[in-house]
């Protein structure tokens, strides 16, 4: 049986292009580990609808990311984040809330009698001790120290956008190739161009035909995509999240449909080329996630891809 849990991807950053708040929203669907060849460990289900009016393009290379307010470092166990709020003209840590769970974080300060909102992180590159979360004022700079719960996993920055994602998921997959696969080549084509152009890997990234041509729609063909991580991209025609959910899972159980053994499954509520982004960060986290839930699955995978 699978156990469900939702939450909400952040919203891009102002150099990311446009993506309307309500794709962020994700489900994820967990499946405790089965016995080899591979267990269908995660289901990631979004609903991406067609835009109703021209977006920028998702796949800007041009733009260039903003200055940040804050400074970020990883020690390891431990995240820091310093926000200067010399010009605030804060003196008091009672003027100061820090507001912490295991995902996000939320940090406003009062100032000339208004509570300004200094950082508002939606969703953390990773999970934390919220518990054992230490705040201070340093001079002009407030100081806030996270506990991480994964403590060998780098944080390339304190939220999961596509920046971080792209950065910090080479550590996870290093030697192991990504296969996208689905019915629509266009599709699958698209999302492994935008998932290989941010990490920087292009040969580590594989597109496969779709439809009847492709190895992936053959259960005999599996024995060479288990050599690396197989995304399934899926155009649903439910009409909310909880019936794609409910599609999923019987695509998933009755085992008719090859793709059914892919590692993730990425629901889409409908394709256009404007949300290429917002579906390949999705397969980012889920990716991120499947390594993270069973770390023995990268090295079975690499060994795998050695021996193939």
């Amino acid at each position: 049986m699978l156990a469900s849990t939702c939450f909400s991807a952040p919203p891009p950053s102002s150099s990311s292009p446009s993506i309307p708040t309500h794709l962020a929203t994700l489900c994820c669907c967990f499946r405790p580990p089965a016995r080899p060849p591979w267990p269908r460990s995660l289901l990631l289900l979004g609903a991406f609808p067609p835009p109703t009016r021209p977006l920028p393009r998702a796949s800007v290379s041009s733009s260039t990311a903003p200055a940040k307010d804050y400074e970020f470092t990883d020690g390891g166990g431990e995240v820091e984040l310093r926000l200067d709020i010399g010009k605030l003209g804060i003196e008091n840590s009672r003027d100061v809330f820090v507001d912490v769970d295991d995902t996000s974080l939320l940090v406003r300060a009062k100032s000339d009698g208004t509570l300004r909102t200094l950082i508002n992180v939606k969703q953390l590159f990773d999970r934390i001790k919220s518990s054992e979360t230490i705040w201070f004022i340093d001079e002009d700079q407030l100081v806030v120290n996270l506990k991480k719960v994964e403590q060998e996993l780098k944080w390339p920055d304190i939220d999961e956008s596509w920046e971080s994602l792209t950065s910090g998921i080479t550590q996870l997959l290093t030697g192991i190739s990504v296969h996208i696969v689905g019915d629509s080549t266009d599709i699958n084509e698209a999302v492994a161009k935008e998932i290989a152009e941010g990490i920087g890997h292009v040969r580590t990234v594989v597109a496969t035909l779709g439809g009847k041509q492709g190895a992936a729609s053959r259960f005999d063909k599996w024995q060479y995509l288990h050599a690396g991580f197989t995304v399934w991209l899926s155009v649903s025609d439910a009409s909310d999240e909880a019936s794609a959910k409910e599609e999923a899972r019987r695509s998933v159980s009755s085992g008719n449909v090859a793709y059914a053994k892919a590692d993730v499954v990425v629901k889409l509520g409908g394709w256009d080329p404007e949300y290429t982004r917002a579906v390949a960060q999705g397969c980012l986290v889920a990716l991120k996630q499947l390594t993270l839930a069973d770390k023995k699955l990268a090295g079975e995978v690499s060994i795998i891809q050695l021996a193939s």
